[in-house]
């Protein structure tokens, strides 16, 4: 019995003292919760955290006082605005070819990302995905680099847009992309292979470019342009080569 009456004295310690820990944390949280949300229940705290995010702009890193001179003399007739013009409206055609799930709307259809919105239209599977008010922040040069075959100029841009998910209220979304560009210098190091994934085909005839260097479509000799830039050599041109969420 006197046993008995220990243990048991010794339970009701441990439920008092978990009790105490108990309280003690969820005055502690609600502290915390009311410091930086304004309110102690934790329901309320994560709408407004939500709302906070929906909110705030997403953090890019500019490198451009790093790189822009040496771009400069590399490329003195490259507008660097352009290429982030350029960085915008491929991001909002991808948004858009996701949106309407169809990957013909893409302009650019190279293997990257044309793999890149496959995957993201079956992962939506049969729900709807709505993209409105696409607002860009913010469009800053992150990464430069130039060899021997190829110059490589990564972009990362911050920005917002409404999207509504099923049976929930539409909300802001904060996000960012990076988008890399790559200037082929010398077509016979970059490689057959990787021009190709590039996506260039002949205006017309559809046949793909397998030599940046050349002027002419080897297969019905038309001139070799890209209907977007109207730049006649296709070695001048800057591609999109890459873009992704993150």
């Amino acid at each position: 019995m006197k046993l008995f009456i220990i243990n048991l004295i010794i339970i009701l310690v441990l439920l008092l003292l978990i009790i105490g820990i108990v309280l003690f944390m969820s005055k502690k949280l609600g502290d915390f919760l009311y410091q930086y949300f304004g309110t102690r229940k934790l329901k309320d705290a994560i709408e407004k955290s939500e709302i906070m995010d929906s909110e705030t702009h997403k953090t890019v890193y500019s490198m451009e006082n790093v790189y822009l001179d040496q771009i400069r003399k590399d490329f003195p007739e490259l507008n660097i605005n352009e290429l982030k013009s350029s960085a915008e409206m491929n991001i909002r055609n991808v948004l858009h070819a996701i949106e309407t799930k169809d990957k013909n709307e893409l302009k650019n259809k190279n293997d990257r990302i044309y793999a890149y919105v496959s995957n993201k239209i079956e992962d939506l599977k049969d729900n709807k995905f709505v993209c409105d008010n696409i607002n860009f922040h913010k469009t800053v040069l992150s990464k430069y680099e130039k060899r021997n075959e190829v110059a490589t100029m990564e972009f990362q841009t911050s920005l917002e847009y409404f999207t509504k998910e099923k049976n929930k209220i539409g909300r802001k979304k904060q996000t960012r992309y990076k988008t890399q560009f790559i200037h082929v210098i010398d077509s016979k190091l970059y490689g057959e292979n990787k021009i190709k994934v590039l996506g260039l085909n002949c205006h017309n005839c559809g046949a793909p470019i397998k030599d940046v260097d050349k002027t002419h479509c080897e297969y019905c000799n038309s001139k070799i342009i890209i209907p977007q830039s109207g730049v006649e050599y296709v070695k001048r041109i800057w591609f999109l080569n890459n873009l992704k969420e993150y």
